[in-house]
């Protein structure tokens, strides 16, 4: 009787599955601050109740869900060549445009290459005297290594890194004679691992030209130059470890921007984002260099802008916070996406499921989520807990 009584105060009070007096949250708990109804879930018609799961009126308590965005560290080609034909203050100018209109709780730090340590004049030095002392260690060198192993932005939430992002574009200028691409990447993946971020990490490569490779011995007249840049392998190498960051624990996927005068490696860079899971199309063929960002001359600075914006726009996710607590039952959660009830989808085609075992967080898939990513300011996703999970 008690059950049927509770059952009836329920749904005249929450008119469905919402809880009375909803706010906007979760902030992670479950307390009277959480962004469900005042007094949490330990009391009366909480998720102890003996409410029926098949009716949607024992929900318990509902939640506005809270998005999780995707962490992003831009990697930006300072090499001499970027001084040429005003590129580097056209980047420059871009890049804060672009992040002035970006989202404050978007996780974006900032990385440089290469760092400009490298003293190429040695090379020249050692042209003449292959055998002299230091030179075959800076003919394997090349630079390849000249790459910070941190940021010089950590990555962290726009709020916080906007200012510091836009202080070290100003203060910084091209320096370096080499594009020592690979290693610039493989910094880049290894720190974003090693990021706590709760949805998907992403690197997004900004290069002007080819990257520097490895080149074998050569003999010119009587003059024999040692085989130099081994560190900086070949483009194979580099497409393949692109592959592998994105197959990862966690994965790091990799965007790739072609700034004027990468015309000729658009192919390589094309094949970097094929395998770094961000193929422009899915229709895009990398050997004709159509699966990147390939910006042109004419209007470097807007196209790059355009470029960033629809990159922001590809990584916003459908991933949203589980409030936590002693009493959440990760069998008793339902999600809603503007009133619309969904089921949990196991196979990821539409609906939602957890991210992983932790099921603190719910990722919505297939036509609901690209409603989400077309109209984030919009769409109110919901998270109700108290029903028996609806399992399609």
């Amino acid at each position: 009787m008690r059950a049927a009584l509770l059952l009836a105060l329920l749904a005249v009070g929450t008119g469905g599955c919402s809880a009375g007096n909803e706010k906007d949250g979760p902030t992670g708990t479950l307390g009277g601050d959480s962004g469900s109804e005042t007094g949490g879930l330990n009391g009366d018609g909480g998720l102890n109740g003996e409410a029926g799961d098949d009716d949607a009126a024992c929900a318990a308590a509902t939640f506005t869900g809270k998005k999780i965005p995707a962490s992003l560290l831009v990697l930006l080609d300072r090499s001499g060549s970027m001084a040429k034909d005003g590129k580097w203050t056209a980047a420059v100018s871009a890049l804060k445009s672009a992040l002035a209109k970006s989202d404050n709780d978007l996780p974006v730090g900032l990385l440089f290459y290469p760092e400009g340590k490298f003293d190429s004049s040695k090379l020249v030095a050692c042209t003449f005297n292959p055998a002299a002392a230091g030179c075959a260690e800076a003919y394997a060198d090349s630079g390849c290594k000249d790459i910070k192993t941190t940021p010089d932005v950590p990555v962290d939430l726009l709020s916080k890194t906007r200012s510091t992002i836009d202080s070290k574009l100003s203060s910084t200028d091209p320096n370096g004679d080499t594009t020592p691409t690979r290693w610039a990447l493989k910094n880049s993946w290894a720190y974003m691992q090693t990021l706590a971020a709760k949805a998907d990490r992403y690197v997004v490569l900004v290069t002007d030209g080819e990257p520097t490779t490895y080149q074998a011995k050569m003999t010119v007249g009587t003059l024999t130059i040692p085989e130099s840049a081994l560190e900086c392998k070949d483009k194979p190498t580099i497409e393949a470890e692109a592959a592998a960051a994105s197959a990862a624990t966690p994965p790091v996927k990799t965007f790739v921007i072609g700034a004027p005068g990468s015309e000729t490696a658009a192919p390589h860079l094309s094949k970097i984002a094929v395998n770094g899971k961000t193929r422009r199309t899915p229709t895009c063929d990398p050997n004709k260099g159509e699966c990147h960002y390939q910006i042109g001359s004419g209007s470097f600075e807007a196209d790059l802008g355009k470029a960033l914006e629809e990159i922001t726009g590809k990584i916003a996710t459908c991933i949203f916070e589980v409030p936590t607590g002693t009493d959440v039952d990760p069998n008793r959660v339902n999600v809603s996406v503007d009133t619309k009830d969904t089921f949990r989808d196991e196979s990821h085609a539409d609906g939602w499921d957890y991210t992983d075992g932790t099921k603190t967080r719910i990722e919505v898939f297939g036509p609901l989520c690209e409603q989400i990513k077309k109209n984030p300011s919009t769409v109110t996703v919901k998270i109700l807990l108290g029903c028996k999970t609806r399992v399609k």
